[in-house]
């Protein structure tokens, strides 16, 4: 094992990987950033009214939780039917909100 450790082929290779490695992260970065960019030019291309819409009302509630102005987490309108809506298709059922509870209640002080 000694041999093999101390052959400087075997760091070679190392450092073969690693570069191979970080290149392979870059890759699959920009990967994300191109499918980000295309799911947002889609969805502007299908309706571009209401995804303008949309999209400025979630910069307006990004910039209330940045600047610490924003109501209940972020402004948003918690009053529309899919929030009463109860059971595991309901907003309340689905993992975000398991996480949610989870976090909130992990992070309570302890008695």
């Amino acid at each position: 094992m000694t041999a093999y450790i101390t052959n400087p082929s075997y760091a070679q290779s190392l450092r073969e990987v690693a570069d191979l490695n970080e290149n392979l992260a870059k890759i699959v970065q920009k990967i994300s950033n191109s499918k980000s960019k295309h799911i947002f030019f889609d969805a502007l291309s299908k309706n571009p009214t209401e995804f303008f819409a949309k999209w400025l009302s979630s910069q307006k509630r990004d910039l209330e939780v940045i600047s610490g102005e924003a109501t209940r987490g972020g402004g948003e309108d918690a009053s529309g039917e899919e929030w009463r809506k109860g059971g595991k298709d309901g907003v309340w059922g689905s993992e975000n909100a398991r996480q949610s509870v989870n976090l909130i209640v992990g992070s309570s002080p302890k008695k």
